[in-house]
């Protein structure tokens, strides 16, 4: 299911203009990446939460030239869900 999906699946369940619901899902989508970024949780009871782990640096190998490459540590985001939605 893609965005424009989910909006008018929103929109036609609450009955509002698929302008509001795309405006209101953009919205949540900023605050839950800024939160991200500054390397807070972002917890909704009975969904999940959004936070960051750090990824381990490793080698890699660039396939062009197969040449060993080393790959440094990095934050990736994360969604745990809750124990009411773990098993879909």
């Amino acid at each position: 299911m893609i965005k424009e999906q989910v909006v008018k699946k929103i929109s036609k369940g609450l009955g509002l203009r698929r302008t509001e619901v795309s405006a209101v899902l953009d919205g949540f989508f900023q605050v839950v990446l800024e939160a991200l970024k500054e390397d807070e949780k972002v917890e909704i009871r009975d969904f999940g939460i959004f936070h960051t782990k750090i990824r381990k640096g490793r080698y890699g190998r660039n396939i062009n030239t197969m040449e060993e490459v080393w790959i440094d540590d990095r934050r990736m985001p994360v969604l745990k869900f809750s124990k009411r939605h773990r098993n879909l």
